[in-house]
């Protein structure tokens, strides 16, 4: 039974010890201009690219599904949604690495982090809005043989063979 008891106290005190969740979601409870309130200020920008971001993707990727497949079948949307999950992977460790390399102390390499994670999450945001418009922009009988040339601009740059 002590055992029990013991959880139930360490319960309590971790409850009293936590600010209200509203406060810690917000960072109100950090003066302004420290870093964990701008962590959380970035935390908070960063969401709402996101779910930009999910949004955009989303409509990018049912119009290409839409756009009547050509002879690459399956390969385009399964190519793209594969590169979304894959940028989205990329996007936190390369951000924490910038973050990391920037040899600030305290809390500021995560402010760092996150801001590189807003930064990249709205070019990345612009680049899919860009590609959804390009391919709407085609005339409704070519977007399936030419919507490809409309999504170079979310995969990798490759330098030129020099050829």
């Amino acid at each position: 039974m002590a055992p029990r008891i013991a959880v139930v106290a360490l319960a309590v005190l971790a409850s009293l010890a936590a600010p209200p969740a509203a406060a810690a979601q917000d960072g109100a409870d950090w003066p302004e201009g420290s870093a964990m309130h701008t962590a959380h200020l970035m935390a908070a920008r960063r969401d709402v690219a996101d779910t930009g971001l999910q949004a955009a993707h989303e409509a990018l990727l049912a119009q290409v599904k839409s756009g009547g497949l050509d002879h690459m079948g399956t390969r385009l949307p399964v190519a793209l949604q594969e590169a979304h999950v894959a940028w989205l992977a990329y996007r936190a460790p390369s951000c924490e690495l910038f973050g990391a390399a920037t040899g600030a102390g305290g809390m500021w390499p995560t402010v760092q982090a996150l801001e590189c994670e807003n930064e990249v999450t709205e070019q990345r945001l612009r680049a899919v809005r860009d590609a959804l418009a390009c391919i709407l922009a085609l005339p409704v009988g070519e977007r399936a043989a030419m919507q490809g040339e409309c999504l170079f601009a979310l995969a990798p740059r490759l330098p030129s063979s020099g050829a």
